[in-house]
């Protein structure tokens, strides 16, 4: 697994995603409801507490 780092979608500060080591985070300015991405790693933010789901592509 690798760590990333991601933006929260509540505070905005930001959290760790882990993702396979093969995987890239899944560009969100191209979220389709046909296109999702094929994987997501849930995250929990260690500033405000939410948790939330981080999508990724496998290369």
């Amino acid at each position: 697994m690798a760590v990333v780092n991601v933006a929260c979608p509540y505070c905005g500060e930001e959290a760790n995603a882990s993702l396979p080591r093969d995987a890239k985070l899944y560009d969100v300015k191209k979220k389709s409801k046909h296109c999702q991405g094929n994987g997501t790693s849930t995250t929990s933010c260690k500033n405000c507490g939410h948790t939330f789901a981080t999508s990724y592509t496998r290369n």
